[in-house]
């Protein structure tokens, strides 16, 4: 019986970080490297919106309200870290 809630904690666990990986990604590398290098931004781009969406689908798995609201919300933040990211990439063109 144990086993189900537990689970869910686990995905719960992995969600979130999942989900405040872009966020550390862009404090660490505009506080650590100041000057980026644009395949470096690409990549973190590429990240931000694989976490974004996996983060996101992984919460609304849960099916509460909590969670779904979670989910909408890393999903809003996540896609403007990645939008961030690409625009910042585009521009060391």
């Amino acid at each position: 019986m144990s086993e189900p809630a537990n689970n869910n904690a686990k995905h719960g666990v992995t969600a979130l970080f999942l989900a405040f990986l872009p966020s550390a990604m862009l404090l660490g590398l505009t506080v650590l490297r100041p000057n980026i290098r644009q395949n470096m931004l690409m990549v973190a781009c590429v990240l931000s919106v694989a976490c974004c969406f996996v983060s996101s689908f992984m919460l609304f798995a849960r099916r509460t309200g909590l969670a779904i609201l979670a989910g909408v919300l890393f999903l809003i933040l996540n896609g403007f870290i990645a939008f961030f990211f690409g625009c910042t990439a585009s521009f060391k063109m």
